[in-house]
């Protein structure tokens, strides 16, 4: 999003990096952070592989995981999305709230919501 960190390319780079690499997975809804083992993810999808983009969903909700790396303690984490992804997560993110809310009972009226009558 505007920054390209090229360690973060693929595993590889970020192994080769060090040990002060950060790589955490968040979910926004359940608010559960997990650090990233890089080995395990090589092992599944080689050395090449590479978390910008990548959709991943938590096991405890069924919500898109954020996948964040930061080069190290006192640096922040940044999130490993494109821009054209993070449009992609919003609007599937928008069209989950209006079914929701459709399903609730509630209308359309151009712009506006129009809660459910009593």
């Amino acid at each position: 999003m505007g920054y390209d960190l090229i360690w973060t390319r693929t595993l590889a780079g970020m192994a080769d990096f060090g040990p002060s690499l950060q790589l955490k997975k968040h979910c926004g809804r359940c608010d559960t952070w997990a650090v990233i083992d890089l080995t395990e993810y090589a092992a599944a999808y080689g050395w090449e592989f590479s978390f910008w983009d990548w959709e991943e969903f938590c096991e405890g909700c069924g919500d898109e995981l954020t996948f964040l790396s930061s080069p190290g303690p006192g640096t922040p984490l940044l999130p490993m999305k494109t821009d054209a992804a993070a449009r992609r997560s919003m609007a599937r993110s928008t069209a989950e709230t209006e079914r929701a809310l459709y399903a609730k009972g509630w209308t359309r009226e151009g712009r506006r919501w129009i809660p459910p009558k009593p």
